[in-house]
């Protein structure tokens, strides 16, 4: 209390994948930087993408060459940090909720929080559970989404997805650092891109099951749908990223995928497929 006026507070998040590459490959990263570079660029690129997609942006984790010591790494810090540190905070006496509840949230990356289901599986009361899950938000573990809405007759409101703010930890707490990143792993991806911007997304979903990953409100008035893919090879829009377009009627939109580039009108929506590293080279330099 004596510090009002006097201090300045940040967040200080992991390495991003701007970061990330630069320590890599510094040639790559100032070809990055330009955003003009070929599709035999774009490969390379696209593997150290999977590469950050895998262990993450700890500094530390960086710093090793081996996986299995990155793996030792991010193991130490969930053994440190999330079943001592948290235990503290929480008062628990053993860590065996705890570590179930942060477990099913890996598990349901990029997925819808059902709080009753949830309560079930770890076997955590419905009001200290939102109470847990508020704290791994607030030491930055875990990060909710809300629903993007403007008719709470068709259009859910209560029910947030869940993602992580770093992906080597997720992929630790999950048990699984796959060579191939599946379409929630780049969704969290691009979420924290726009976190470390202080830019909170929405996501859209109405009751009958059409949804859109990404909604970005850049004003009132100015709704920019973001759908992620992880691979796609023509310029198709499914029906639930048509149906945001018919009832908000966007000047433009983003389907983002590892490689594939190209503009197409819908009404007078003008979407844009974009390689994930195209996007972010623009979303970095402006």
């Amino acid at each position: 209390k004596f510090l009002v006026g006097r201090i300045i507070i940040f967040n200080l998040h992991t390495l991003s994948f701007f970061e990330f590459l630069n320590y890599k490959n510094s040639r790559l990263f100032e070809i990055y930087k330009k955003d003009d570079y070929s599709d035999v660029y774009l490969s390379e690129l696209n593997s150290y993408l999977k590469e950050y997609l895998k262990f993450g942006g700890y500094p530390r984790v960086l710093l090793v060459d081996k996986e299995e010591d990155k793996k030792e790494i991010l193991k130490n810090i969930y053994n440190t940090y999330l079943l001592k540190e948290i235990k503290e905070i929480l008062q628990y006496k053993d860590t065996y909720m705890f570590d179930t509840l942060i477990k099913n949230l890996a598990i349901q990356t990029g997925g819808i929080i059902n709080y009753n289901d949830l309560s079930a599986k770890t076997g955590i009361p419905y009001s200290k559970l939102k109470e847990q899950l508020s704290m791994l938000e607030k030491t930055f573990i875990c990060k909710f989404l809300l629903n993007f809405h403007t008719n709470k007759q068709i259009e859910l409101v209560k029910s947030p997805k869940i993602y992580f703010f770093d992906l080597g930890l997720r992929n630790y707490i999950y048990g699984n650092f796959s060579e191939n990143p599946e379409g929630y792993l780049y969704e969290n991806f691009i979420f924290c891109e726009y976190l470390r911007r202080d830019i909170n997304l929405k996501f859209w979903r109405t009751r009958t099951g059409a949804e859109v990953d990404f909604i970005y409100e850049k004003d009132l008035k100015t709704f920019v749908p973001i759908e992620i893919k992880s691979k796609i090879t023509a310029s198709s829009v499914d029906k639930s990223y048509r149906s945001f377009i018919e009832r908000y009627s966007p000047k433009e939109g983003f389907i983002l995928s590892l490689d594939y580039n190209n503009i197409k009108s819908i009404n007078n929506t003008k979407i844009h497929f974009l390689p994930f590293i195209r996007f972010l080279s623009n979303y970095n330099s402006n």
